[in-house]
């Protein structure tokens, strides 16, 4: 909206309708988050004091004051886990990578666990669709990718600097422009006028290759790895919740201790 604001001061344009749609969507922001929580706002108590003084010694009272400031407009619980990932993040967590162990993680792990845990053909996809949608911007001047392609670069770039590398779900919020990117890109083939034929086949092979790869999951998606990892047991690729969240630990010590 910024950049928005921007363009149409350079060009001479009313900020009326920019500032309208700005409004608009942050209220539609806060009704859905508020929403999540079922509209309820329960009161800072001592222990919310308490955990930040320990996750922030040194700012404590700066993180207060502005955590009871956002309370107003948001649950506090949600506010609370905002800062709790900066504090995660700051930390660091236990993980695994090709063998692997740190407790501040890689810049590239990512970007590893996304081509592990993505079906091939939607990697392929993405990657094709990245490159074309780039391609698109830069050469023919449609701005309309860049809609996708920025945000999807600005959020890949805070998770190359994480340090919470524990599971590919972190990811998460750039699928979306993947999606749209990629679905572009199908649509275009599909309407290829010299090479419709190709297009045609290639789209209906991607999308039935995904079928098959989440039948071939079926019912262990989480601990779903590509055909990229053959090597070796998939917890030696990666950690966490990338192949196990402990579902059963206690049905397994329960097992155990009845022997």
């Amino acid at each position: 909206f910024l950049g928005l604001c921007w363009r149409a001061t350079r060009a001479n344009q009313p900020l009326a309708t920019v500032a309208a749609h700005a409004f608009i969507v942050m209220v539609v922001i806060m009704l859905v988050i508020n929403a999540a929580y079922f509209f309820q706002h329960r009161p800072f108590v001592e222990a919310d004091g308490q955990w930040i003084q320990n996750a922030f010694p040194a700012h404590s009272r700066a993180a207060t004051l502005a955590v009871l400031a956002l309370s107003h407009l948001l649950p506090i619980d949600f506010v609370l886990g905002i800062f709790f990932q900066f504090s995660h993040n700051s930390a660091g967590h236990s993980s695994g990578l090709l063998g692997m162990y740190s407790q501040h993680g890689w810049w590239y792990y990512f970007p590893v666990a996304f081509a592990l845990k993505t079906t091939i053909p939607f990697l392929l996809l993405s990657l094709a669709s990245l490159a074309w949608g780039s391609y698109m911007w830069i050469r023919n001047r449609d701005r309309r990718f860049l809609w996708l392609l920025a945000p999807f670069a600005v959020y890949a770039i805070f998770l190359l600097f994480s340090h919470i590398d524990i599971g590919v779900r972190y990811c998460l919020p750039a699928y979306p422009f993947l999606f749209i990117l990629s679905a572009a890109l199908l649509d275009r083939l599909l309407r290829a006028r010299r090479a419709y034929l190709l297009g045609f086949l290639a789209a209906v092979l991607l999308l039935a290759w995904m079928g098959v790869e989440a039948a071939r999951a079926y019912p262990d998606h989480m601990s779903y790895l590509n055909q990229i990892a053959f090597r070796a047991p998939h917890w030696w690729y990666l950690s966490d919740s990338n192949v196990e969240w402990g579902d059963d630990l206690l049905a397994e010590n329960a097992h155990q201790g009845g022997h």
